[in-house]
């Protein structure tokens, strides 16, 4: 499949495995094939205090996958606060398009997301 542990633990939401792979040294900036990484399945599941830990562990907020979603993207599309609030303390930039030209903006407003879209304005 292309994937590392870390992100087969994160895609499959198996956090207290994927905290201890990350305690171990695995490397929290690879993705699989198709482009995510571990912190875009992080940000898509909510996951404030794993998102913190994988920035200090080197995670990009600013990766981009296959599709060039961004994890702020994914946190975005699945209408994850938290995760929306921590990846922008950690620097990820609301104005990265993806494959379709639609900025995490673009998704808070289509997802109806009123307090998203004030977030990121």
């Amino acid at each position: 499949e292309g994937v590392t542990p870390l992100v087969l633990a994160a895609s499959l939401q198996h956090w207290s495995e994927l905290k201890m792979l990350l305690e171990k040294g695995s490397r929290a900036d690879l993705s699989g094939k198709n482009g995510r990484t571990a912190l875009h399945w992080v940000s898509q599941a909510g996951q404030g205090d794993l998102i913190k830990q994988m920035i200090t562990k080197g995670c990009d907020p600013n990766a981009q996958d296959a599709e060039k979603k961004t994890s702020l993207v994914k946190a975005v599309m699945n209408g994850q606060e938290e995760a929306v609030t921590c990846l922008l303390e950690a620097g990820a930039d609301v104005n990265i398009h993806d494959a379709e030209g639609r900025t995490a903006l673009h998704y808070a407003a289509r997802g109806k997301h009123a307090s998203i879209v004030a977030k990121l304005l």
